[in-house]
């Protein structure tokens, strides 16, 4: 029964005892679309019990103090609001910190920012809430759904709780994203039923690393759990499930990484025979009791990693998960027993129960557009409202990774190793091209032959051409357990004295995939560079083999490639690679190679300089032939039209130590170039994907960190976060809609998609997409510039329970 206590406390945090963790509930009532909308305030001043006459309205900071007593006072004027108000937010920012943060109370509105003053300032109403502790140069929020009724005029008072006070910016600051707000959320949605979702955390409950050196060695309790190819690494995780009453429908493992890695490691289920006591060894080690059911790409620094795991969790029970490497570049994460308890590992369960009323009187009720069913998973619902949905069912891959059209309005997949998908203009059903069709997943020898070893096949990303055209991007082949991976090999090859393996280092790059009546016609883009053209590099440079997004410009005739290292140039309309053998030049094999906007750090213990570079997500074209990049580090403006499209002086202005300014750190780590950041002085970007808008400012998605809107020049100007769909800011990709110069984020650990629209913020989540789809990754969205109306693409990755799917939306 302490269970169904702890599972009944809608909308708090509880705490319960024994190995059960904790577990945190919330209930999504969503009846369609919900819209989000931020106000400005009117007026704002503070007021001062040592100058009890004078107004500081005018002023562009807002002061709160217990001793001298300050106090500050908004006013908001709420207009164009429809629909049901299901939350309301006041944010302030704050310069600097204090224990014992300000209350929320209403008041009355007659007062003005010209003349208020502490003689004059009107009683505190109703207290709303209070703040608790408040960090330095951070958003504070306060919940005042209660005094938000509708549109009309609504006052606050801002009041101390202490001796300790705090300053906030105004109205008048001169950042306008740091001003204050009132963000304000609606329901618009229509219908009947409602489905109610609850996300549960349940605590490790055992945690273990096991080493492959010694392999008779107990484990025992650790801080840290270490996962390696070389030395040989392993780490175990154990939770205790409760009966929660309802249908589990998601279950997501989240660890916390406490450094980086190119290739994170897999999750399989495992035997639950051992505890952190039980004294297991290497040779003793839970044995596997199922293949891989997640595996994981990129891992940045002091962030959390997510794992689905939905298909190993039949309900109440005890669980085990062991984590495996597959390569070299080992990471670790936060153990069950370390002092960091806010980062420990935790399973993120999630339950669904619908509950319909009675439609009012004069209807009978519309449901949302969707159905109010659960369609099987390996068919996708069928066309309703404003999306068209395609699955399995209409020859669609299992697990989708990237979407695009062409400019025929061909629908191109990315489908990882079950290879590219075209969904032809009129037709019903995907074609699938794999290697036998002439993919091509690796590049040249130096003699023009293929390299030697087992191909393997994975396409990534996708970018839409010309008509029947696609750019397709792939990821380079896993090398064997302790080996390097295709970013490495090459180098570490020649260093260990061996042989590099071929089959590693000319795997993944890209093709263009062009449609023949026949079947395709395939050119490689093999994105290396030959001998003697890299001074430092005379033997040439193999770095690039994971392309994560693609761009096109037709204009410049140009396909841009975000990478594992950094990014890439190919010509468009190239005619394919014909350096003669034992040659190679940049005009014959078609591409140019590689550039970065790399800072130095320091290493995790602070001993050595590291060059961070990493993870170029982030990929959009500007109208000027210019290219924005971002990745987990640093941002680029690529000046390739500004500078008469010459790659190399772009190159210059991105890398060259004259050009700080264009190494751009969206989310600000404690210190900047010149001077190297340590570890914990690092926020590092993840940036997810880019934007350009129609007036040159870009949209920035972070993994981690929300959205950051910049200007041409690249400064930011508002960021959000928590005013997204999933209520967290963890976006993985982004498009901007040409018709109204909105832009689409998506979910990256399950929610949806938002939109934000001018200051408004659009969900599209529950009660809009099918239930099935709402907690997948949205691995990508882009916009079908093929016609005149709006057809915004959108990926739902998939998981090890429930195919993926391609969402087309063409509504408002």
């Amino acid at each position: 029964m302490r269970w169904a206590a702890c599972v009944a406390a809608i909308g708090f945090l509880v705490r319960c005892g024994g190995g059960l963790g904790t577990t945190e509930g919330y209930t999504e009532q969503r009846w369609g679309v919900e819209e989000v909308r931020t106000f400005a305030p009117v007026a704002d001043a503070r007021v001062e019990a040592g100058a009890p006459s004078q107004n500081f309205g005018g002023s562009s900071v807002l002061k709160v103090d217990g001793s001298p007593e300050y106090a500050s006072y908004l006013r908001f004027e709420l207009s164009g609001l429809s629909g049901t108000i299901s939350h309301a937010k006041l944010r302030l920012y704050a310069t600097d910190a204090t224990a014992n943060g300000p209350a929320v109370y209403t008041t009355g509105s007659g007062w003005q920012e010209g003349s208020l003053t502490f003689d004059s300032k009107p009683a505190p109403q109703s207290l709303l809430s209070n703040a608790g502790a408040v960090a330095a140069n951070a958003w504070v929020e306060w919940d005042v759904t209660a005094a938000v009724q509708g549109n009309g005029t609504v006052s606050f008072a801002v009041r101390p709780t202490g001796g300790d006070g705090t300053v906030f910016h105004s109205r008048e600051a001169s950042t306008a994203s740091l001003r204050p707000q009132l963000v304000v959320t609606l329901n618009t949605g229509s219908g009947n039923c409602t489905v109610q979702r609850q996300e549960h955390t349940v605590l490790a409950t055992d945690s273990i690393s096991v080493a492959g050196e010694t392999p008779t060695v107990p484990s025992g309790t650790t801080s840290v759990l270490e996962v390696d190819g070389s030395p040989l690494r392993a780490s175990y995780l154990r939770f205790t499930v409760p009966d929660l009453g309802k249908p589990v429908v998601g279950a997501r493992l989240r660890l916390f990484a406490v450094n980086a890695t190119s290739d994170g490691p897999k999750v399989h289920a495992t035997a639950n025979g051992w505890s952190e006591s039980t004294g297991v060894t290497w040779n003793t080690r839970p044995a596997n009791t199922s293949g891989a059911l997640a595996d994981t790409g990129t891992v940045g620094n002091e962030t959390w990693v997510q794992y689905d795991v939905g298909s190993a969790i039949q309900g109440a029970g005890v669980y085990s998960f062991g984590l495996m490497a597959d390569v070299t570049d080992g990471v670790d994460f936060v153990a069950r027993a370390s002092t960091r308890t806010e980062a420990t590992p935790r399973l993120i369960l999630i339950t669904e129960q619908q509950v319909c009323s009675d439609p009012p009187d004069g209807g009978t009720g519309t449901p949302p557009d969707g159905g109010t069913g659960s369609p099987d998973a390996g068919t996708p619902p069928p066309t309703s409202g404003d999306w068209t949905f395609y699955g399995t069912a209409q020859g669609a891959p299992r697990y989708v990774y990237g979407v695009s059209a062409d400019q025929g309005g061909n629908i191109w997949v990315a489908g990882g190793e079950e290879g590219l998908f075209v969904l032809q203009q009129g037709q019903t059903q995907f074609r699938r091209f794999t290697m036998a069709d002439g993919l091509r997943p690796y590049g040249y020898m130096i003699d023009g032959s293929a390299p030697t070893g087992t191909k393997y096949l994975k396409v990534i990303s996708v970018a839409g051409g010309p008509p029947g055209v696609a750019f397709v991007g792939y990821e380079g082949k896993k090398p064997a357990s302790g080996m390097p991976t295709c970013e490495d090999e090459w180098d570490q090859a020649y260093a260990a004295g061996r042989p590099p393996d071929a089959s590693i280092y000319k795997s993944g790059d890209a093709d263009r995939v062009t449609l023949t009546p026949t079947g395709i016609q395939v050119v490689h883009y093999d994105l290396s560079t030959g001998p003697n053209k890299v001074a430092a590099e005379p033997r040439g440079r193999e770095k690039i083999c994971n392309i994560l997004r693609i761009a096109y410009d037709p204009v410049t005739k140009s396909v841009w490639f975000g990478a594992n290292h950094g990014f890439s140039w190919g010509k468009s309309d190239f005619a394919g690679y014909s350096c003669a053998p034992g040659t190679w030049d940049y005009g014959c094999a078609g591409v140019m190679e590689h550039v970065h906007p790399a800072i130095n750090a320091w290493n995790s213990d602070g001993t050595r300089a590291v060059l961070l570079t990493d993870a170029y997500y982030g990929v959009s074209v500007a109208s000027n032939g210019d290219v924005w990049f971002g990745g987990a580090n640093r941002s680029t403006r690529f000046r390739y039209g500004t500078n008469g499209r010459n790659y190399w002086q772009a190159q210059v202005e991105t890398e060259g130590s004259n050009y700080i300014w264009n190494r751009l750190d969206i989310w600000p780590d404690a210190v900047g170039e010149p001077n190297m950041p340590t570890k914990a002085q690092r926020v590092d970007d993840h940036v997810s994907g880019m934007a350009v808008m129609s007036d040159q400012s870009v949209w920035v998605g972070s993994f981690t960190l929300g959205l950051a809107q910049l200007s041409s020049s690249g400064q930011r100007l508002r960021t959000l976060s928590t005013e997204l769909v999933d209520g967290h800011g963890y976006v993985s990709a982004v498009a901007g809609d040409p018709l109204d110069n909105s832009v689409w984020a998506g979910a990256s650990w399950g929610g949806g998609l938002s939109r934000v629209r001018g200051n408004t913020v659009l969900h599209y989540g529950s009660g809009v997409l099918p239930s099935h789809l709402i907690w997948m990754r949205i691995s990508d969205i882009q916009v079908d510039r093929s016609g005149t109306t709006r057809r915004i693409l959108v990926g739902f990755e998939g998981t090890a329970s429930t195919p993926g799917s391609i969402g087309v939306y063409h509504g408002q």
